[in-house]
């Protein structure tokens, strides 16, 4: 419920909130009391939309992440997008989806920019790739299960088995590199940043206009890859 009041243009009310979430109106409406006096959802004469409260459940998040990942990593990504004049995007694993928890982005006029938070299918992308692939074998199963269907930015349906064998490539790399799969023009090229076990923590990506990224692909994954490796070891 609180998803399709996020992805709504404007208030809904409680019976077209039940029908997208494909829940019993009678249900809804009880969810709907319980979550109001939490302040996560607000009622006015248009209908529902998400209270202010859930800024203070996604502050409580950034904090707890701020000095085991984004502080570490900070430093980092600056000085790679400095040295490479290219953004840096620094991802992690959240359901079956990556999320941008932080970006640096360079000095030069004609730059890539990605919001903090955006939210994309994992099987899209180098941000997202880079995670799928070294997630444990049940936690990527259940994002495969979510594919059929999907198309790239291109217009290009995304295909299961080919998408398995090129994770397979991934992990034994160590870095991906995707053209366009998310957003036309648009190229990356990313490196895990694991923990001891082997668990993605966060995927490090640099990603820009594919007239520059395709080229330099094979030396840029160099300097990720040792990027993402300095990461690792900066974390508590």
């Amino acid at each position: 419920m609180l998803f399709e009041l996020g992805d709504a243009d404007g208030p809904l009310p409680v019976t077209e909130v039940a029908r997208r979430a494909d829940l019993p109106s009678s249900t809804a409406y009880r969810l709907v009391d319980e979550l109001e006096g939490h302040g996560l959802i607000e009622r006015d004469d248009g209908g529902l939309g998400l209270g202010l409260r859930i800024l203070e459940l996604a502050r409580r998040i950034e904090d707890r992440l701020a000095p085991g990942l984004l502080e570490p990593a900070r430093g980092i990504m600056r000085e790679l997008a400095r040295e490479q004049d290219e953004t840096v995007l620094l991802t992690a694993p959240a359901g079956p989806f990556a999320i941008g928890l932080d970006s640096v982005e360079p000095p030069r006029t004609v730059r890539l920019s990605l919001g903090r938070w955006r939210v994309a299918p994992m099987y899209l992308g180098a941000s997202g790739k880079v995670l799928l692939a070294f997630l444990p074998p049940r936690s990527a199963e259940r994002v495969l299960a979510s594919v059929d269907g999907a198309v790239q930015a291109s217009g290009r349906p995304v295909e299961v088995e080919g998408l398995r064998r090129e994770l397979a490539l991934v992990r034994e790399r160590g870095f991906v590199v995707t053209h366009g799969e998310l957003d036309r023009g648009v190229s990356g090229v990313a490196a895990p940043v694991l923990a001891p076990g082997g668990r993605p923590v966060a995927g490090l990506t640099l990603a820009g206009p594919t007239d520059r990224i395709g080229a330099e692909a094979e030396r840029l994954n160099e300097a990720v890859r040792k990027a993402a490796r300095a990461i690792e070891q900066a974390l508590p």
